[in-house]
């Protein structure tokens, strides 16, 4: 499920998805456990495989290299889950998590070590996938982190699986478990109007959360003039502080000390900032002053901005 970002900034409506007898949608799928197909592959999976936490689900086999055994299962009996679960055997993961994809392998391992040692965590009690990453980085060690982040960033990030859309509405959503904090569209609820917040979801909720298809789009819905103030912001600091493209490389694409920015979940990079300055995440050091500059509004803007670069429509 997605991250609602800030919390408590948007209402989630906790209206059953249903179909026309009644049974909750997601409830039918999983209890049918019936084969499920993509137009563009010829492999099928039930949802119960596509749900399996040491076997990721695989529907793109050719468009990737072959996945380590920790990525593609894990390991059970340390408590480490299949990389490929989360964030998919293609590495653009999926906005509660991250997009690892092509991400500097020294990068990737700090990462880890930083939830393993606890400097890295998260500021919302609720969000429970979080605890999961500290539990899977306690169970590896230093070369296996190296191999996992080899393979993931030894891929080149070639696009973006989000699209941002301005808008003073968002469609009504719920939340499956969680809270708040994570949110799917209800199907033909209508709309509801939200301020100072980015609410994230999948154009498809059954296509994220059953099929886990990698391919997802997902839409960032954020305020109305959030991209322009936020670009101001991620390049000329705004008067209040750096400007990202000090660090990031002046197209955000990433430099060899900071990771990049363009394209990524608008909801992800609110949440790291959010992080920072709560010190949930202590293992960005240069970034903690940086974030201590920003309000609220600041961090919808600048997220709303650098996740609309490459956006989809």
């Amino acid at each position: 499920m997605l991250p609602l970002w800030p919390y408590g900034t948007t209402s989630a409506a906790r209206a059953a998805a249903e179909l026309p007898g009644g049974e909750p949608v997601f409830a039918a799928l999983r209890k049918a456990n019936a084969p499920l197909h993509l137009a563009d592959t010829q492999l099928t999976f039930t949802p119960a495989q596509a749900a399996a936490p040491y076997a990721g689900v695989d529907w793109y086999p050719d468009a990737h290299p072959p996945m380590p055994e920790l990525v593609s299962h894990g390991r059970k009996a340390d408590g480490v889950l299949a990389c490929a679960l989360c964030h998919h055997p293609d590495g653009y993961g999926r906005p509660e998590n991250a997009n690892i994809r092509g991400l500097a392998v020294d990068y990737i391992v700090r990462q880890m070590e930083g939830f393993k040692n606890g400097e890295r965590t998260s500021a919302d009690p609720q969000k429970s996938n979080t605890r999961l990453m500290i539990a899977a980085a306690k169970g590896l060690t230093h070369d296996e982190m190296v191999e996992v982040a080899s393979y993931y960033g030894g891929m080149r990030a070639t696009e973006s699986y989000e699209r941002v859309v301005e808008s003073a509405t968002a469609p009504k959503i719920w939340s499956e478990a969680n809270g708040a904090t994570f949110a799917l569209a209800v199907p033909n609820a209508g709309s509801e109007s939200f301020s100072q917040a980015i609410v994230e979801i999948p154009e498809d909720a059954v296509q994220a959360e059953v099929y886990r298809n990698p391919r997802e789009i997902y839409v960032a819905y954020v305020p109305p003039g959030s991209i322009a103030r936020g670009k101001v912001l991620a390049t000329r600091g705004g008067g209040k502080t750096t400007a990202c493209a000090a660090c990031h490389g002046s197209n955000f694409a990433g430099t060899e000390i900071a990771p990049p920015l363009a394209g990524r979940s608008p909801s992800y990079i609110g949440r790291q900032l959010f992080d920072i300055q709560r010190g949930a995440r202590r293992n960005a050091p240069a970034m903690i002053p940086v974030a201590a500059q920003l309000t609220p509004d600041d961090i919808i803007d600048l997220a709303a901005y650098l996740g609309s670069l490459g956006s989809k429509g």
